[in-house]
């Protein structure tokens, strides 16, 4: 079956595939708070099929967030590029994301991954960002390859497989504690 394209609002309430079907740049000014694309479902991928997602370079806004104050699972999002955000990939609460072939330049922070258990990434650009990725609160370990670790730190948050996580200003990886 062929993927769903994504709600003009950007709003994905049900499980299963979505697609872009072009490039989504800001025009004006982006509400505050509000992600140009939410994924608010278990199951569900998101291919970009290399498409963009260019914000304005406002604070307080994210190109594309998955989850919140109750827990997804099974989320992934692939082949986007996320341009001139506060933050390019937001994931909140998810169990089982992965994130591949995104590539996320001039944002505030690239990726920010709070609450994610078993995070993977590959083949992933992060880069010219404020903070190139950032682990807080990780439930789980973080990988991007096939083997777990048994590890609940945000500091066993590892890259390997094709993941280009450089030239950030602040921070390429920035992992906060537990507390």
């Amino acid at each position: 079956m062929a993927p769903r394209p994504v709600p003009e609002d950007g709003r994905i309430t049900e499980s299963g595939e979505y697609a872009l079907t072009d490039d989504r740049v800001v025009s004006g000014v982006s509400p505050a708070s509000e992600a140009m694309v939410r994924i608010a479902a278990d199951g569900v991928t998101l291919d970009g099929r290399g498409h963009a997602l260019v914000g304005g370079g406002v604070s307080d806004t994210t190109a594309i967030a998955a989850g919140g104050e109750s827990a997804l699972s099974e989320v992934v999002v692939e082949n986007v590029v996320v341009e001139a955000w506060e933050v390019g990939v937001s994931l909140r609460n998810v169990d089982r994301a992965t994130v591949r072939g995104v590539e996320a330049t001039g944002n505030g922070y690239g990726f920010l991954l709070e609450g994610v258990a078993t995070p993977r990434l590959a083949d992933c650009a992060v880069r010219e960002n404020l903070v190139g990725v950032s682990v807080v609160a990780a439930s789980g370990s973080a990988s991007t390859s096939d083997s777990t670790s048994a590890s609940t730190s945000p500091s066993a948050f590892d890259f390997e497989s094709g993941n280009d996580v450089s030239n950030n200003r602040l921070a390429d990886v920035r992992r906060a504690d537990d507390c």
